[in-house]
């Protein structure tokens, strides 16, 4: 199980988007977040070759962000299970990370065999990167 966004624990660097301007200023090998409703996001992020997770609330959206190359998806806790089915069962190359706000779930959710978990709420915004840097 990955986690991702936890303060104790180390792993890639993920920047939450909502523009080009913002994916052009992420740092190399960063993996940028947004919404699956752009796009314009997804097909820049394809022809760049930019690492890319959306954030999606329906099972449609599910498959279509493993159809586009997403790296990962994003759910919620009631979409998770039936996320992470579809993808064992279509050996998805995308991950399945469902959003907590505590580490209090962690254990039910790697019990269900949810590839990872990620608290989006510590994931940075590429506008506060830019704050921080000045």
């Amino acid at each position: 199980m990955q986690i991702i966004g936890h303060k104790e624990v180390s792993s890639f660097t993920c920047i939450k988007v909502a523009t080009i301007t913002q994916i052009r200023q992420t740092p190399p090998n960063s993996y940028v977040i947004f919404t699956f409703t752009s796009k314009e996001l997804i097909d820049f992020c394809k022809q760049n070759n930019v690492k890319f997770g959306l954030i999606v609330s329906t099972l449609k959206e599910v498959i279509f962000a493993n159809i586009h190359g997403a790296s990962f998806v994003i759910v919620d806790q009631f979409l998770c299970n039936d996320a992470q089915k579809i993808a064992n069962e279509y050996l998805f190359d995308m991950k399945i990370f469902v959003n907590i706000k505590d580490d209090d779930t962690l254990e039910k959710f790697a019990l269900d065999g949810i590839d990872g978990v990620i608290f989006l709420e510590n994931i940075s915004t590429q506008e506060e990167l830019q704050c921080v840097s000045l």
